[in-house]
């Protein structure tokens, strides 16, 4: 619905195609620094790496609220949401650290649940 209403695209039977274009923005900067944020986390500790990477999501959902253009929401969702996106590569890690090696796998798990549940809940709240 965004990517027609914002005209982004003049077919609303592509707006689909369109918003599949956005997600995959945020996929491919995931690939390109997925293993960067290991090595930072490696190197520095979790809790600094949690916070840019938190940052650089807050950033990037402040500043994809204000584009226009197509362009400029692909580059910013592939630079912030993508790129500085490096939480999914700490949660094993600090399940294990919270958890132990008794219950990792039930914390993940649980994380991943959660996470999940807020992609099926938040568009039906947010249209």
């Amino acid at each position: 619905v965004l990517t027609a209403d914002m005209h982004w695209t003049e077919d609303k039977n592509d707006a689909g195609f369109v918003a599949g274009w956005l997600q995959s923005a945020n996929v491919c900067g995931r690939i390109v620094t997925s293993s960067l944020w290991g090595l930072v986390m490696q190197r520095h500790g979790p809790k600094p790496v949690l916070a840019a990477t938190l940052f650089g999501l807050l950033a990037g959902g402040i500043l994809f609220s204000f584009c226009t253009n197509l362009a400029g929401a692909m580059c910013i969702r592939f630079i912030f949401l993508g790129m500085f996106n490096g939480w999914p590569v700490l949660v094993a890690p600090c399940a294990a650290a919270v958890a132990g090696d008794a219950r990792q796998t039930q914390v993940l798990g649980l994380i991943i649940a959660c996470g999940s549940g807020t992609q099926l809940v938040g568009p039906g709240i947010g249209g």
